[in-house]
């Protein structure tokens, strides 16, 4: 099994190759342990979105991608 970590990392590269995007990725928190399989599974679907979209359109010179995992009880 591919960790989500490594799955985020391997569309970061393979966006930076084909756009030559100066992009940063930071993964920060337990990404693989304490995120729902069903919600990881979107996660990397928008991640994959907004890089594809990033380097059709942006145009940026240099692009940050942050993911990060609290472990809060969420809204009150």
């Amino acid at each position: 099994m591919v960790s989500r970590r490594g799955a985020h990392r391997r569309q970061y590269i393979a966006a930076q190759r084909l756009s030559r995007l100066n992009a940063v990725l930071r993964l920060e928190g337990p990404t693989d342990s304490q995120v729902p399989d069903d919600v990881g599974e979107h996660v990397l679907a928008v991640v994959g979105e907004a890089l594809s979209n990033l380097a059709r359109h942006a145009q940026a010179p240099r692009v940050e991608i942050r993911i990060l995992v609290d472990d809060g009880v969420g809204f009150a």
